[in-house]
């Protein structure tokens, strides 16, 4: 039997590694980040349905509102801003392209803790052994893509939450925001899955324990020239960089843009805590992006497609850097949405002074 707790001093992450069988038989230094950050997420779960309060918005839909009128004089006297009329069979037709209507309701408070409750099921989910999904091998690889999986659901909900605190309602606005965000998830989970390590011809698998005191190995990678692993890293690059325009579509061209123009075109100004929940969590998703960039970079920088000769260039396998890359996504997601989701509640959800407009 091999004896992992060898490697302790020599590899700073890698805690001793147990051939027992069950659900936690294997242990190792961004594991346990990872389960400590997932029990993070459970208990900001438990405080957000705890000292959190009900705050529903209802969600508007434009539409053309049709309607007749038998004064042949009525617009403009009853045409609203922005509508138009036109003669129709002894009538007038008035036409309001901007009318609004409720077709369904958010709950700010559920939106809050469903990201964090799903924070803490992907999270802890893949730390387990029994779960299947081999957490410890596909960090050495430098992917994660249920990390993505689940950016692609709690990140969507926290920009709807941004969405709403900010003002936006519109039923368009907000399914482009969950559109984009979605995109850019996906975007980031191929550009990772294209710079999987498993691709490169050097790459050998650690030690894996199958059954009792046996310790069996992976296979290598998959023996692809370095020619088509810097063809499939192109790819991930494309990837990359199409996900930062989608983000910053769903962020900048519309979160920022309307709040700044309201508050440009507005007498009075939101609540500060507003604009820092906004630019905040917006620095915060940067983060995600400049750390993969960096990730991707340390695989194959990008000066490579002009200063350095296709073929000489020889990627290599680099464990520890890809370990160091798995924390730093643990660690921002935590900060991130334990960030928003406590601006959130302690200065809408709990202290709330609005009150309808009838």
């Amino acid at each position: 039997m091999t004896d992992m707790s060898t490697d302790m001093s020599a590899n700073f992450f890698d805690l001793p590694t147990s051939t027992k069988s069950g659900c936690c038989s294997r242990c190792t230094f961004y594991t346990l980040i990872n389960v400590i950050a997932a029990f993070a997420h459970f208990f900001n779960f438990l405080v957000t349905i705890i000292i959190g309060d009900e705050r529903i918005y209802p969600i508007y839909e434009t539409f053309a509102d049709w309607h007749a009128d038998a004064d042949a004089d009525a617009c403009p006297i009853n045409c609203p801003a922005g509508a138009y009329s036109f003669n129709g069979n002894n009538n007038t037709v008035i036409v309001n392209p901007l009318a609004k209507k409720s077709t369904y309701s958010l709950s700010l408070l559920w939106l809050i803790a469903t990201f964090h409750l799903l924070s803490f099921v992907f999270q802890f989910g893949v730390s387990l052994r029994c779960s299947g999904y081999d957490y410890n091998d596909k960090i050495q690889r430098g992917i994660n893509p249920a990390r993505f999986v689940e950016y692609s659901v709690s990140a969507t909900l926290m920009l709807v939450c941004i969405a709403l605190v900010s003002g936006i309602t519109e039923q368009y606005a907000l399914l482009a925001i969950v559109t984009l965000t979605f995109t850019t998830m996906i975007l980031g989970m191929i550009a990772e899955l294209l710079f999987d390590d498993i691709h490169l011809p050097a790459y050998v698998a650690p030690p894996r324990f199958v059954s009792g005191d046996t310790v069996n190995a992976k296979p290598a990678g998959n023996g692809g020239s370095n020619r088509t692993v810097q063809t499939m890293r192109t790819i991930g690059w494309t990837a990359h960089f199409l996900g930062w325009v989608t983000m910053l579509a769903a962020y900048g061209g519309i979160i920022l843009r309307n709040f700044y123009f309201s508050v440009s075109a507005s007498v009075n100004k939101p609540p500060d805590w507003v604009q820092y929940a906004i630019l905040s969590v917006f620095g915060l998703y940067n983060v995600f992006g400049v750390v993969q960039f960096i990730q991707l970079w340390h695989k194959m920088p990008l000066t490579v497609f002009c200063c350095v000769p296709s073929i000489n260039i020889k990627p290599k396998h680099d464990p520890s850097f890809n370990k160091w890359i798995e924390n730093i996504y643990v660690i921002n997601s935590l900060v991130s949405k334990t960030l928003l989701g406590y601006l959130i509640i302690v200065n809408l959800v709990i202290d709330d002074a609005r009150s309808p407009c009838n």
